[in-house]
């Protein structure tokens, strides 16, 4: 007979819906976003260091939109919190850009300002759209409360 362990939802009441809503930039191509030196060691390059800086003060803008409780209590939890990240990028065209090479950059950028770790997502939605007169990256978190507890 299984034994039950105390809930790590005790006390917080986690969202369905998303706890955060935020719309980026679209980052350089992953070929734009890194440079090499003579020794072959990669580093950012000036269009990378660019779209974390138009990243940064787009979340500023947006953060006030964002459950900061949630984000709080993720940060607290003694047990990890996994996250459902959906990402709809808005290319000019469908077909100029790949879906994948933008991903990391944009994640990064939004895990770096809120202060979490990106290895809680264990659920991810990217899309591709074609938006002519707004490119753009469209980025959502929710909890992914029936995987709470998971190892």
């Amino acid at each position: 007979m299984p034994t039950k362990t105390k809930s790590p939802l005790q006390g917080v009441a986690w969202p369905l819906e998303p706890f955060l809503v935020a719309t980026l930039p679209l980052s350089p191509s992953v070929n734009g976003s890194y440079k090499t030196n003579g020794n072959a060691q990669f580093f950012a390059s000036t269009d990378l260091k660019q779209f974390k800086e138009n990243a940064t003060l787009s979340l500023y803008l947006d953060k006030h939109l964002w459950d900061w409780d949630i984000i709080r209590a993720i940060k607290e939890s003694k047990v990890k919190i996994p996250l459902i990240m959906t990402m709809d990028f808005h290319f000019k065209t469908l077909w100029l850009r790949d879906l994948s090479g933008p991903i990391k950059a944009t994640e990064d950028a939004l895990f770096d300002y809120i202060g979490l770790n990106d290895r809680l997502v264990v659920d991810m939605h990217p899309r591709k759209f074609a938006d002519k007169e707004n490119p753009r990256c469209e980025i959502s978190l929710s909890v992914c409360v029936e995987r709470i507890g998971e190892c």
